[in-house]
């Protein structure tokens, strides 16, 4: 019926039946839908792609259980698992050392920077403060005492 009213239509507007523009559709289907490759059967390029995906899925969910089990308290932990988990993390950080040793000497550098500026600032706040007690406790007996500016007149 609703395609002899459309014919009925196009004939009413003088539209000829080559220009009619009909939709042959899947019944059933939502519209802006698309059947998923899966569905239409996929090549053998996307099979290795859904293969590598479960792969990586699998490694996630792995890699989960590992950080989950790190996460734990160590007596829930079998002796098997918390010996694994031990020997995982001295690998981890090992390999880490082992990749990028320039960033263990450039923290030694900078301790090193860190601790001189420091040494150097200590010895003069402390011989300042050292004439200064000094001064004072002179001037305590010696009301006529005048301290010294410090630059040598020849």
């Amino acid at each position: 019926m609703a395609d002899s009213s459309a014919v009925r239509l196009s004939e009413a507007l003088g539209i000829s039946e080559e220009t009619v523009m009909k939709h042959y559709g899947v019944k059933g289907m939502k519209w802006g839908i698309r059947k998923k490759r899966v569905d239409l059967g996929i090549r053998r390029k996307g099979q290795e792609i859904a293969k590598k995906r479960k792969e990586n899925q699998e490694r996630k969910q792995e890699e989960r259980q590992t950080r989950t089990r790190k996460n734990t308290e160590t007596y829930r932990l079998e002796t098997d698992e918390l010996r694994a988990v031990v020997e995982r993390m001295r690998l981890e950080n090992e390999y880490a050392k082992l990749v990028n040793p320039k960033n263990e000497k450039r923290r030694n550098a900078g301790v090193q920077i860190v601790v001189d500026v420091a040494s150097g600032v200590l010895k003069s706040v402390a011989t300042d403060y050292s004439k200064h007690v000094l001064n004072n406790f002179i001037r305590t007996y010696d009301p006529t005492y005048k301290p010294s500016s410090g630059s040598k007149k020849k």
